[in-house]
């Protein structure tokens, strides 16, 4: 109810290929959205970071297409992120619970992202949902500040880098 939410990687999957590079690149992430900012935590070379957006910059497109999780009418959203290495995002939301928020940072949908998936690949999704008055969540403060335009031209140089060596 208090309109925050907070993802968190708790592991990496080790992925002996290409297929995960920015996965491997960025490490320990933690995500934190409200009704008004987006903030992503993470730690790139060596460095903690803090990413910093106004709430629902991502710009989903709306299908009527439902499918049925955890007892939950949910409709299907999607949202294309262009770069060096493009990401198809795919959503499921239930307009029921009224929180825009959703796994990685994703948000912005008429309701609670209960599945996700990034390229067809790699799949987040909810067990349960529970409510529970006995969490707080913090808006995370630490970390050296840049744009997400900045931080995104890093990761792929890096990803570039790593590319071209796996090519060799």
């Amino acid at each position: 109810k208090s309109g925050k939410s907070t993802f968190e990687t708790i592991k990496k999957m080790q992925i002996g290929s290409k297929v995960n590079l920015i996965a491997r690149i960025e490490n320990k992430q933690r995500f934190y959205v409200d009704n008004e900012v987006y903030l992503e935590q993470t730690e790139f070379s060596g460095t903690e970071l803090l990413i910093e957006e106004k709430f629902n910059q991502q710009k989903w497109s709306l299908s009527k297409e439902t499918k049925i999780i955890l007892n939950k009418k949910c409709y299907k959203a999607t949202l294309t992120e262009d770069g060096i290495h493009p990401m198809l995002i795919e959503a499921w939301y239930d307009p029921s619970l009224p929180y825009q928020h959703g796994p990685k940072g994703y948000h912005g949908l008429p309701g609670l992202i209960l599945e996700m998936t990034q390229n067809e690949k790699l799949t987040f999704r909810a067990k349960k949902v529970e409510y529970r008055e006995d969490i707080f969540i913090i808006k995370p403060t630490t970390g050296k500040k840049v744009s997400r335009s900045e931080h995104k031209k890093n990761v792929d140089k890096m990803a570039a880098s790593m590319l071209e060596l796996y090519s060799n």
